[in-house]
């Protein structure tokens, strides 16, 4: 293991458990106490880490960093289960279902289980594996995996939509712009979620209010070409003039 890589590790253990001795440390990268303490000297020189009797812990800059970053993380969390709980209102028993591979689309799935014979037909992975733990019947696309989004793309999954009709599609992307695109950064994510706006009587994009106002490459669709956007703070002005 390259020094890159016990550095990354060592960061990752701090993050977890804030300090460690450096002995517990060292059996934790199989490596000798001599090599791990010139690890850890090379890690104080970046101010990354502080080194006190035997016992190595995050510097205080960083602590302030992971505290700000659960704090973050909370807030989405709150965001998106909010989302959630209004975007399940739109849904009744029976209905046919198309999702996304996003995260504020993943957060739905724990609201389902109070529907009677629902169909969801997603490019997530993720999507399929939690609703194999349901009685919910679910259809997964397949296709090209796209690592970061565990969700399939490419010509397989868009050729899979085509083949059902949805009564409702929930998506998300990373940016609504003030001039009233959905925008993203993946193109092939894109694709995917354009293919399933041709067969969805209803489509609704679940999009938290850190998105709004942000534009990325690659345009999605207009506002103006979906039935409802819900977010857990209330719209601007400028956004609800585009929806018909």
């Amino acid at each position: 293991m390259s020094f890159n890589d016990r550095e990354e590790k060592i960061l990752n253990i701090l993050h977890e458990k804030n300090s460690i001795r450096n002995s517990e440390l060292a059996k934790l990268l199989y490596v000798s106490v001599s090599t791990l303490r010139r690890d850890l000297e090379k890690l104080e020189d970046k101010n990354l880490i502080v080194k006190e009797h035997g016992i190595c812990k995050l510097s205080s800059h960083l602590q302030d960093e992971k505290h700000s970053y659960y704090l973050r993380e909370k807030k989405d969390n709150i965001a998106k289960n909010k989302i959630a709980r209004q975007a399940v209102k739109l849904i009744k028993d029976g209905d046919n279902i198309m999702m996304d591979g996003s995260s504020t689309v993943f957060n739905v799935i724990q609201y389902l289980d109070k529907f009677r014979d629902l169909l969801v037909i997603s490019n997530s992975a993720k999507v399929s594996m939690a609703l194999s733990d349901t009685k919910i019947y679910n259809i997964s696309t397949g296709g090209k995996m796209a690592e970061k989004t565990v969700s399939f793309v490419g010509q397989e999954a868009i050729q899979a939509i085509k083949n059902y009709n949805a009564d409702i599609l929930f998506f998300s992307c990373k940016g609504f712009s003030e001039d009233g695109y959905l925008t993203d950064v993946d193109k092939e994510e894109n694709d995917v979620r354009k293919e399933m706006m041709k067969y969805a009587k209803k489509k609704v994009a679940l999009i938290d209010s850190t998105k709004i106002g942000k534009k990325y490459l690659y345009n999605i669709c207009h506002a103006s070409e979906i039935d409802e956007i819900i977010c857990e703070e209330e719209l601007p002005d400028y956004i609800t003039k585009f929806l018909h």
